[in-house]
C-alpha cells in the first residue's frame, strides 16, 4: 500500500486476489494524499496492488478494483466521474473521487 505521509505509490506484496478492504484501504490511501477534490483512476489503485518487484501484470486487478470501487460508491464513500462530469454508476472510463462527508 501506499505511504500516505509521503504520497509515495510504493506497493506492498499482495496475495494473487486482495480483498475489498485491501483494495478499498489503497483507494481511500491514494486519495488520501491528494488535494481536496482531486480524482484518481482506477488503474492506479490497481498499480498500487502489484509490487514493483512483481511480474505481476496491474491489470489483472481492474476486476476486483472495480467491485470494490462499486461497494465505495454504494455506502457513499466515493462518487465517481468522467471528465468532470459525475457518473451515477461505472460505465467506461472513470475517474474516483472522496464524497464531501467522507
Amino acid at each position: 500500500m501506499n505511504d500516505p505521509s509521503t504520497g509515495d505509490a510504493a506497493s506492498v506484496s499482495l496475495p494473487e486476489h486482495p480483498s475489498h478492504s485491501t483494495v478499498r484501504d489503497t483507494a481511500l490511501a491514494l486519495l488520501a494524499v491528494r488535494s481536496a477534490g482531486a480524482t484518481i483512476c482506477p488503474s492506479e489503485v490497481a498499480r498500487a496492488l502489484v509490487a514493483p518487484s512483481s511480474t505481476g501484470d496491474w491489470r489483472r486487478m481492474m476486476p476486483i478494483v472495480h467491485a470494490a470501487i462499486d461497494d465505495m460508491v454504494g455506502e457513499r464513500l466515493v462518487r465517481l466521474s468522467w471528465k468532470g462530469k459525475p457518473l451515477a454508476v461505472r460505465a467506461g472510463p472513470y475517474r474516483i473521487q472522496l464524497t464531501p462527508n467522507a
